[in-house]
């Protein structure tokens, strides 16, 4: 994440995603707005009546299509092996266990029933099981179950072997199942539903008050909320046997009107042969208007804080892509100071490398021919013994103690590197006397002696060559005696200091 709001190039894009999304919710907020304020009270009534029942009208057709499939499928099943006996049936019944809306029941042609748990029912007398024995299948209407004697309604298919129908299968759907369908929570706030069959019986309810059974046109809320007159009109239409209106109205949205403090609508569901009516309780959406205009305000406030909140959040990420370009800039003086320093420094110590050392030692003999200079040509005695004995990282660890020895020794005006391998190299500026070397020297030796290692308990020693350069030298010439005096330092025994000729 870090990484991500370090680069400047995805810090500009947001910056243009949020100049969008600004504008974006400027427009969709307006015309949010516009839509609440512009929406009349009949205008809500309406909308909220179709969008509900027409949703829960949807869901009826599934739930009720889905059993019609599901009981045709299971027929198809029962007889695949020939005329069904009991054995058979309950093997079958075992199988299909039962269905996610009731149990399922299956029957001969004489309407002998049997369920999962073994029981037997005789439904030849009901109108559904005449029906479903024709060849159709059937969505009944309430009827007393042979189990329990609870309201019921019954979605059954028959069973054909051969051209002749041999029984059905018949799933159970309770009715309070059917009202837990048609639950709406909102709806619960300004209103309910009910569900009428074609007889005009009450299927289901949202409303606990209402009889699940009984006639329509008999509940008294009913009557209440639409009105004599529009209750009177809706039951005609339920009994008008042609169908022919309600086969027109199927899945369309009907106003029956409005009552004294209610707004009606109903849907015919084909699928079924129920109706669906939502009754609005007028006093009910009044409130919710209050609340609707409640939102309004609510809404505009939480609009202008996104507003704020968006414009402080672009300044956030603009003073981002500030501090980042800042950074940005900051970071390559870096690293040019760190390549700098790699380029003119050995990596393994941190002295100065040979090409930095001969191009300072240069400079300093040109631009000051006549001051005192002295070169200590240093080179650590057996090195290759510490190496061998104690492998390489030992070795790494002598060379850069031994370089901290250097910088303790030394003056800060001294130019100390390492020259190659275990030799190095220091030029003294400045001094009054070959004294001054001597004491540099033994200072040199002293520090050396103290210098403790981790990787191993020997003590180093050292071989030195001293050159002092005299007027009119080189530095070529210098190196030459320095290297000339180390060599006979080596030569007479090591760990000794040697000035040049």
């Amino acid at each position: 994440m870090k990484k991500i709001f370090k680069n400047k190039n995805v810090n500009r894009v947001i910056l243009a995603l949020l100049v969008i999304v600004v504008l974006m919710d400027c427009f969709c907020s307006s015309a949010r707005f516009k839509t609440l304020v512009d929406e009349t009270y009949e205008s809500q009534i309406q909308a909220v009546a179709e969008i509900v029942v027409e949703q829960q009208n949807d869901e009826i057709s599934v739930i009720v299509g889905a059993l019609k499939d599901r009981v045709k499928t299971l027929a198809n099943v029962v007889v695949d092996e020939g005329v069904p006996t009991n054995e058979d049936i309950k093997r079958h019944l075992e199988a299909i266990g039962g269905s996610t809306y009731g149990d399922v029941i299956i029957a001969n042609k004489d309407g002998q029933a049997m369920d999962a748990y073994g029981n037997f029912y005789d439904i030849s007398k009901k109108k559904y099981f005449k029906t479903v024995m024709g060849g159709e299948t059937v969505v009944s209407e309430t009827t007393v179950s042979a189990k329990d004697g609870d309201n019921v309604i019954i979605v059954a298919a028959p069973m054909e072997y051969k051209g002749e129908c041999v029984g059905a299968v018949c799933c159970v759907l309770r009715l309070e199942t059917i009202s837990e369908i048609i639950e709406d929570d909102f709806m619960s706030e300004i209103g309910h539903i009910i569900l009428v069959q074609s007889d005009g019986k009450v299927i289901a309810s949202t409303r606990d008050d209402v009889t699940l059974g009984e006639e329509i046109g008999d509940n008294a809320i009913f009557v209440s909320e639409v009105g004599e007159d529009n209750a009177r009109q809706f039951m005609q239409r339920r009994t008008d046997t042609s169908g022919d209106e309600k086969e027109s109205a199927s899945g369309d949205v009907s106003h029956i009107g409005r009552g004294d403090n209610s707004y009606v609508s109903e849907i015919y569901n084909e699928e079924s042969g129920w109706t669906l009516v939502s009754i609005i309780n007028t006093e009910k959406l009044e409130n919710y208007s209050e609340e609707l205009n409640e939102d309004i305000l609510r809404y505009m406030i939480s609009f202008i804080a996104r507003i704020f909140a968006m414009i402080v959040l672009f300044v956030i990420v603009l003073l981002n892509d500030i501090r980042i370009v800042w950074g940005e800039k900051k970071e390559l003086e870096q690293q040019k100071d760190i390549m700098e320093f790699k380029a003119l420094h050995d990596p393994m110590t941190g002295l100065y490398n040979k090409a930095r050392f001969m191009y300072l030692a240069e400079k300093e003999i040109k631009d000051n021919p006549f001051g005192k200079h002295a070169l200590y040509f240093i080179d650590v005695d057996d090195f290759k013994h510490y190496n061998d004995t104690y492998g390489h990282a030992a070795g790494d660890e002598l060379l850069k103690g031994f370089a901290e020895v250097l910088k303790s020794t030394f003056r800060n005006g001294d130019f100390i590197a390492r020259y190659g391998g275990d030799e190095f190299v220091v030029m003294v500026n400045d001094y009054f006397e070959r004294a001054n070397l001597i004491a540099l020297a033994d200072r040199l030796y002293d520090n050396t002696g103290k210098k403790e290692f981790k990787s191993f308990d020997e003590k180093i020693t050292l071989s030195v060559g001293i050159a002092e350069m005299v007027p009119g030298a080189t530095f070529e010439g210098i190196m030459h005696c320095a290297d000339e005096a180390l060599y006979k330092s080596k030569e007479n025994g090591k760990n000794q200091y040697t000035f040049a000729d």
